[in-house]
């Protein structure tokens, strides 16, 4: 009898073991991403994708593609119409860097801005299709290193290294005139808030690089520029990717060992740390707040959905068909999110609700 009863235990263990395993169960209800599917795959070598954003009501998807491709020695932006089961490339154009950041929709969808090191480039949606050797329109001279949400503002740079932000409506340009920029690193949704990379210099300590936030002035001149709060990253000194929450109230920075830390915007504090425990390579904020999407590279991708509010895992999910996802971004009303990967494929994996 005690036999049978061990035999059963094991069984059960198992049987639980399994599941864990396979994310249909979680400790804290951690599932899976089911029925995900290739949204636009392709196959053409040396083509990675680098960024990638979607109009604010669903209906297209920038994406921004490096290496050779259609477009050889250059890379090329490409427009997908998506509000239908089957998307459609609506057009491509040759530009002349997109690893820097995302493409960004003007609120009404009708306007696509790309920033490049050479200037701004704005494309009228309505002039789709467009052929890529077709050439591009900037609307500044300086190198444009980040766009805010909706291309309202963007951050410049001089070539004798002079930072400035531009207000993009109406083409006025406020120089940052104290601190030693190393590099804006991110606009809030709202465009009030920067954060920006302080410069380091032979007596800073190793591993004790700064992020400050500034607020910026609603002025239409952006006349004032103020310092908001420091954030000592320490062991975060990657520095390179990070975000605010939608709401302004969170600075989210990634570090080399996989962890995301979550930093108030106001004061400066750590609030929390979110352990992915491998290379994060993109993420992105749900606009519901509440949530964040986390990519990472390794021997198979992986595609994690964190509660922010419990600092849990809600939904995981591993891609076998690649080793690295480059980009991520979620649908305007969050149930879904796109991924894209360095083999230039892109997903649409469908968000637990509840």
């Amino acid at each position: 009898m005690r036999l049978k009863m061990n035999q059963k235990i094991l069984f059960l263990s198992g049987l639980l073991s399994c599941l864990l395993w396979t994310g249909c169960v979680g400790f804290y209800g951690t599932r899976g991403f089911k029925d995900s599917r290739p949204l636009i795959p392709l196959n053409e070598n040396n083509l990675q994708i680098e960024s990638m954003n979607v109009s604010s009501d669903g209906t297209f998807l920038a994406v921004g593609y490096s290496g050779t491709g259609a477009v050889k020695g250059s890379p090329v932006l490409r427009v997908w119409t998506i509000d239908q089961d089957i998307p459609q490339l609506l057009g491509a154009k040759r530009v002349n860097d997109l690893k820097i950041l995302k493409p960004e929709f003007s609120y009404d969808g009708k306007t696509l801005f790309v920033a490049e090191q050479n200037g701004l480039m704005k494309i009228n949606m309505a002039e789709f299709p467009l052929r890529p050797e077709e050439a591009t329109t900037r609307t500044v001279s300086d190198s444009v290193r980040i766009l805010s949400q909706w291309g309202n503002y963007a951050a410049t740079v001089s070539p004798e290294g002079q930072w400035a932000i531009l207000n993009v409506k109406t083409q006025t340009s406020q120089p940052i005139q104290f601190g030693d920029i190393d590099r804006v690193l991110a606009f809030s949704d709202s465009g009030k808030f920067i954060a920006v990379r302080e410069a380091t210099t032979a007596e800073t300590p190793r591993g004790k690089e700064q992020i400050n936030i500034w607020s910026l002035s609603t002025n239409p001149t952006l006349s004032e520029i103020s310092k908001v709060s420091e954030i000592d990253i320490e062991h975060f000194a990657s520095g390179e990717l990070c975000c605010f929450s939608p709401d302004d109230t969170t600075l989210a920075v990634v570090n080399r060992t996989g962890v995301l830390g979550l930093w108030n915007v106001r004061t400066g504090r750590l609030i929390d740390e979110l352990r992915q425990n491998e290379a994060i390579t993109a993420f992105a904020f749900s606009p519901q707040e509440k949530r964040i999407a986390v990519c990472t590279s390794g021997p198979n991708a992986k595609l994690t959905l964190w509660d922010i509010n419990r600092a849990k895992i809600v939904q995981t999910q591993t891609d076998s068909s690649t080793d690295a996802m480059t980009a991520v971004v979620f649908s305007p009303d969050g149930k879904f999110i796109y991924t894209g990967d360095k083999n230039g494929n892109i997903k649409k994996w469908p968000v637990k609700t509840k």
